[in-house]
């Protein structure tokens, strides 16, 4: 990361379309934090992110992850 992208949380970032935002964002120098139900690190273009895993349906776990992360962006 260049340090001027900031946080981003990424909430399906493991799927088709999330993976290209995240390998997107990666490129772009973002600090990429993938919230996946089913989290694949290592994943080919994905290397730099951070990898969680969450359900969305379940608020305070999701809450208390967002917290963590503290991200700039969602």
């Amino acid at each position: 990361m260049n340090g001027t992208a900031g946080r981003l949380a990424l909430f399906g970032g493991g799927g088709f379309v999330g993976g290209r935002l995240a390998a997107a964002a990666l490129a772009q120098g973002w600090d990429v934090h993938i919230v996946d139900a089913a989290p694949a690190p290592g994943a080919p273009g994905l290397e730099g992110a951070r990898w969680h895993r969450a359900d969305i349906t379940e608020a305070p776990a999701v809450r208390e992850l967002v917290r963590g992360i503290a991200p700039g962006a969602v």
